[in-house]
Parts: C-alpha cells; sequence; structure tokens
C-alpha cells in the first residue's frame, strides 16, 4: 500500500511541474519599424529624457518610442505561430499610438496584463491580439471562431489614469479572446468597448469605479461578437451608454446577452445602441438592466420598447455600507441581514435612522438614500454562566474528590494498623 502511495504521490507531482504545452520562454523586446514587439517580457512605457522609452528590468539599453509606435505584449510570426503564457505592459507617462496586450498576427497567449497609469495613447488600448493590423503583406485571417490563429485566453485592462481614444477589451480584426476585463477606476477616455474592435470575444466585462472616471462613449460591442456582456457602473461619469453598440453605421456587431447595473455614478443617456447592425430592441438580446433611481440622466424618457423590464434599486446605507435592493423590498428581506445583526459580544437591539436616531422597522420598505445605524447591547461577560449549588456541578465534583481522598488514605492506614 505505501509503495502505491508513494508512486502515485511522485505521479502528482510531476504533473504540477509539466510546462505549457506550447508555451515559449518570454524574449528581449525588439523594435521593426513603428511596431514594438515584448515577446512576453513585462514592459513599462515612461517619459525620459523629454521622450518616450519602453523599458524593462535587465535591459542594456530602452526602446525609444514615440506618437507613432504601437507596442504589442507578444510577437509576430506569418506562418508558424508564437506562443507566450503572459504578457505585462505598464505605461507610466509618455505618448504612444495604440498598446496591444497579445501579439500580431499568428499568436496564441494565456493571459495579457495592461495598467495604465498616466500618459496618453493617441490611438487605442486592446486587450486582445491583433490579427489585419498592419499594412505589410501578412494574409489576413477572416474565417470563423474556432479557426482563429491571433488568441487571447484571458485579456486584462485596468486604467487608473492618463487618457486614451479607444479602449476595447477584446482584440482587432478577426481576432478571438476567450474572456475580456477591463477596469477604469480614473482617467479620460472617448471610447470604451467591452468586447473587441471586431473579432469574437466569448465574455466582455466593463466596471467604472472610480469618481475621476471619464467615458465620452461606453458600448459592448463595436463589429465581430460577443457572446455575453457584463457593464457595472458605481461611479465615474458616462456620457452615453449604449446596452449595444453605438448608433453609427460601421457598428455592426452581434450581441446574444448583456447585464448591466448602475449602482452609482452618473450615465448621462443610457442608449439601446444597436445589435447585428439594427436599434436594439428588448426581443433581439437576453437583456437584464437595472439601476439605481437617480444615476440615469434620461431615466424618466428610456423607451419601453427596450426597456420595459427594466429594474429600479434603491441603495442605501447600513453602518456606511451601501447595499442595493430592487424597489418594494422590505428591510427584513434583505439577504445580508443575520449576518449585519450579529457581532461578538453583543446582542443586537435594533436599527435606527442615522441623522435622528429613530427606531427604524424591519417591516419598513427601503427608500432610495436610506441611512441606517445597528444598535447593539454589550453582553455581560458572566451573563450566561450559572453558578452551582453546593455539591452540585464543579463544585460538587471537587469536594466528592477531596472526600473520596481522604477516605482512601484513612482506609489505608486502617489496614496497615490491622496488619501489624
Amino acid at each position: 500500500m505505501k509503495k502505491y502511495l508513494i508512486s502515485a504521490l511522485a505521479l502528482v507531482m510531476c504533473v504540477m511541474f509539466i510546462p505549457s504545452v506550447k508555451a515559449e520562454a518570454a524574449k528581449t523586446p525588439e523594435k521593426s519599424g513603428n511596431f514594438v514587439f515584448a515577446n512576453g517580457t513585462p514592459i513599462t512605457i515612461k517619459e525620459k529624457d523629454g521622450g518616450t522609452v519602453v523599458a524593462w528590468e535587465g535591459a542594456d539599453a530602452d526602446i525609444d518610442v514615440d506618437e507613432n509606435t504601437t507596442v504589442f505584449g507578444g510577437g509576430h510570426k506569418e506562418t508558424d505561430g508564437i506562443d507566450f503564457d503572459s504578457t505585462s505592459i505598464t505605461m507610466e507617462s509618455g505618448k504612444v499610438k495604440n498598446i496591444v496586450g497579445g501579439g500580431l498576427h499568428k499568436s496564441h497567449i494565456g493571459s495579457t496584463f495592461i495598467f495604465l497609469k498616466g500618459g496618453e495613447v493617441t490611438g487605442g488600448i486592446v486587450g486582445g491580439g491583433a490579427s489585419s493590423f498592419s499594412s505589410d503583406t501578412c494574409s489576413w485571417y477572416s474565417g470563423n471562431k474556432e479557426g482563429a490563429t491571433t488568441i487571447v485566453d484571458d485579456a486584462f485592462i485596468m486604467l487608473a489614469g492618463g487618457k486614451a481614444h479607444s479602449v476595447f477589451g477584446g482584440g482587432e480584426g478577426i481576432s478571438y479572446t476567450k474572456k475580456t476585463e477591463v477596469n477604469v477606476n480614473s482617467g479620460e477616455f472617448e471610447y470604451v468597448t467591452a468586447g473587441g474592435s471586431n473579432g469574437f470575444t466569448d465574455d466582455a466585462k466593463v466596471s467604472l469605479a472610480g469618481t475621476g472616471a471619464k467615458v465620452g462613449k461606453l458600448q459592448t460591442v463595436n463589429r465581430g461578437t460577443v457572446e455575453g456582456a457584463d457593464v457595472y457602473i458605481a461611479g465615474g461619469t458616462v456620457d452615453n451608454l449604449y446596452i449595444g453598440g453605438e448608433d453609427a453605421g460601421d457598428v455592426t456587431g452581434t450581441l446574444n446577452s448583456v447585464k448591466v447595473n448602475i449602482v452609482d455614478g452618473e450615465v448621462k443617456n443610457l442608449v439601446p445602441g444597436k445589435n447585428k447592425g439594427t436599434t436594439l430592441t428588448q426581443g433581439s438580446v437576453n437583456m437584464n438592466v437595472s439601476i439605481v433611481e437617480g444615476t440615469v440622466g434620461n431615466e424618466g424618457s428610456l423607451d419601453p420598447a427596450v426597456f420595459a423590464g427594466i429594474k429600479t434599486l434603491a441603495k442605501f446605507y447600513i453602518d456606511d455600507v451601501p447595499y442595493t435592493v430592487e424597489y418594494g423590498t422590505k428591510l427584513s428581506e434583505l439577504p445580508e441581514l443575520d449576518k449585519i445583526k450579529t457581532r461578538e459580544g453583543y446582542a443586537f437591539s435594533h436599527f435606527a435612522t442615522k441623522d435622528d436616531n429613530k427606531e427604524y422597522s424591519e417591516d419598513t420598505v427601503i427608500e432610495n438614500g436610506t441611512r441606517l445605524i445597528t444598535v447593539f447591547n454589550k453582553v455581560s461577560a458572566d451573563a450566561n454562566v450559572a453558578v452551582p449549588k453546593t455539591f452540585d456541578g464543579i463544585v460538587g465534583v471537587v469536594m466528592l474528590g477531596i472526600v473520596g481522598i481522604i477516605g482512601f488514605i484513612g482506609t489505608s492506614m486502617y489496614l496497615r494498623r490491622k496488619e501489624n
């Protein structure tokens, strides 16, 4: 049995350390014309000596770039393809034209990470790869998702400053990005798209959380196909939020399902947008939209043909922690209520309004903007400890023990005297 256990453990250890089948080790970044290929090496774009450079750990020399440069996290291959486990691009300052998380033409990247802290991207930020982003002689792929030659498994974009004209969670051209996530905390962006500029995207998410985030147009799809999109707005400002794609002639993308949740911040206009080149309707897409009252500027004039099933939410606070529920929900129906009412060493008493400390019944329907506090009573340390009676509980056990010991000693002494 021991021999079998050791063999099984050895097999598990071997499996744990099997490297990626196709992934190559990161290579030294290189420049080709107006393109820089990081080749899987984590790089930083920043200002230096009045210009902009691409730098990386252990570099013999930085690569000089300018506002006409496109920076790729991956590499470039026309025939066999090139694969890396991951890529990482951080931009702190300076100016470039485009940032692409994946590779150019034939490539497969496990995960891409783009972190914009500052600087300016005059063109676009692309989380996936680029299958046709070039005017060179490379052939462009124009087939389906299953045969795509430019692939990224997971694309993640963090926007924490700076500015860019366009941000795409997915890829460019007929590329394939399996999962994308764009987080906007700060900065200025004319366009933000959950999916790619084209191609195929399975799962696309966009979230705005910071008060310093400013987006002109936010759309879920541009061209190509997005299987599912999820938009979460908890801060910042969006001028126009399109459930589908922007109302423009070249926006022809297909959106199969979408979820939009607006709990804070400001959305000036919530617009149906387009799906498959025509105006999006309730029946043309699997749609789930919920908004907190007061967060959408045109809330009172939303088209019922599109927004008939919209859920209006109430946002309220308990001990300054925000919660959102559908209108008509009682406080007693809040799923987190039992947890809120539990505090070690205290007994829950009641809820009260924060402003005037009036008791707030749990049967009250929650209104938007309500602020509550929890009132607890401290539990005495010995409140639940019963004082034992004589010969009862611990005291009784101790006394019986003492009596037993005395009896044992007395009996032993008596027997010894009798023997003598």
